[in-house]
């Protein structure tokens, strides 16, 4: 009896601990998401915006430096 009660507490550690180490990664992993979130939408996503406003106003300034009226001139 007081050995199959040794094992079973033994276990009941074993188990505990397991659990315990399971929440401790999850909070942990949800820390780091939520980190990496705040990053995201502060850091990373105004500057691709910004880069993608940059090209667009490059292209446009290219247009408009290459943009010549071609036709004749009608009448006169």
């Amino acid at each position: 009896m007081l050995r199959k009660k040794a094992a079973n507490e033994l276990l009941n550690k074993l188990h505990r601990g397991f659990v315990l180490s399971c929440v401790a990664l999850t909070i942990g992993g949800c820390g780091l998401l939520g980190m990496n979130t705040f990053r995201y939408f502060t850091v990373v996503r105004p500057a691709i915006k910004e880069r993608q406003l940059e090209a667009q106003q490059e292209l446009l300034g290219e247009g408009a430096e290459t943009l010549t009226d071609a036709a004749p001139s009608v009448g006169a």
